[in-house]
């Protein structure tokens, strides 16, 4: 439904949005290709969530905008390329994420990598966030290990996060942190 959806607010000759409602949506791999007529806007009001299986993937992308100009996405809801790590049993280890060229501009949360308390072993690596702009985020750059709501603080994860790179982020934050540009760091690596 999302691929049909976009093909057809790429081919229309005015403006157009391409909105993903309400809700949570297992989406992917998938490519959403221009050229376009004039590049549609994207709104995003729900969940999106990758397959949990990583042979879904033929190729090592999930979401993919490409061949487009002046693409510009908003909207409230998170994109879930990994999900919490550690949340559920026999969750698979977690490989080759890499996020790049992207714009945030006033979200909550910029790149963030959490892993739930009490979680069964599990392994996270090669996370690659690069060039990466920021405007009015509130949370730039998160790497919690300690995530457990509602169950106060001192919760420890068993996933094991490694090789994770952080490349040309830059921007403006709201909130104040210990370290410059609101990055917060939970049982470092």
């Amino acid at each position: 439904a999302f691929q049909a959806a976009w093909t057809y607010a790429c081919k229309h000759t005015g403006g157009s949005t391409f909105v993903v409602p309400r809700g949570e949506f297992l989406v992917g791999p998938i490519s959403f290709c221009g050229p376009c007529n004039k590049s549609p806007n994207v709104e995003i009001r729900g969940t999106l969530k990758a397959p949990p299986n990583p042979s879904a993937f033929k190729e090592p992308i999930w979401l993919e905008f490409r061949d487009l100009s002046s693409v510009n996405i908003t909207g409230a809801g998170p994109w879930s390329c990994v999900g919490s790590l550690g949340k559920y049993p026999n969750e698979e280890d977690v490989n080759r994420v890499h996020v790049q060229n992207c714009t945030l501009i006033g979200t909550d949360n910029g790149v963030r990598v959490k892993s739930w308390s009490g979680s069964p072993p599990s392994k996270a690596s090669n996370l690659k966030f690069e060039d990466i702009i920021m405007t009015n985020v509130k949370n730039p750059i998160i790497l919690d290990q300690e995530y457990c709501p509602g169950k106060g603080k001192g919760c420890q994860t068993k996933v094991k996060i490694s090789d994770v790179l952080f490349k040309k982020i830059k921007g403006t934050g709201t909130t104040k942190s210990e370290s410059n540009f609101g990055v917060q760091f939970k049982y470092a690596l």
